[in-house]
């Protein structure tokens, strides 16, 4: 598999960045938020093995089933909060979960 990095990354800016976060922050002071979703086609391989020169097959059925999606908080101390939707989060739920349920929990 092919790793990807950003073409606009910039090393220098990276670099400066990592300073200032390790000089003036605490682990106590940041939350990670992520976003992750299941459905029923989510439980199947996604790679496999064939014979050179020939594509690696599974054979499932095609599944449309309901997605839920969740989207998690996650501190020193363990889960600050999360949300559970239905469907896909865009950026509307993502952002209303920030300032409605993560910012007003801290």
């Amino acid at each position: 598999l092919l790793h990807k990095c950003a073409a606009e990354r910039d090393e220098g800016l990276r670099a400066a960045f990592q300073e200032y976060a390790r000089t003036n922050w605490t682990a106590e002071q940041l939350v990670f938020v992520d976003e992750s979703s299941k459905d029923d086609r989510t439980i199947y391989r996604h790679y496999g093995r064939a014979l050179s020169g020939t594509e690696a097959e599974v054979h499932y059925p095609f599944r449309h089933g309901q997605r839920y999606s969740l989207i998690a908080a996650l501190a020193v101390e363990g889960y600050v909060n999360q949300r559970v939707v239905e469907g896909s989060v865009n950026g509307d739920i993502f952002t209303d979960f920030i300032i409605h349920e993560l910012v007003r929990s801290l």
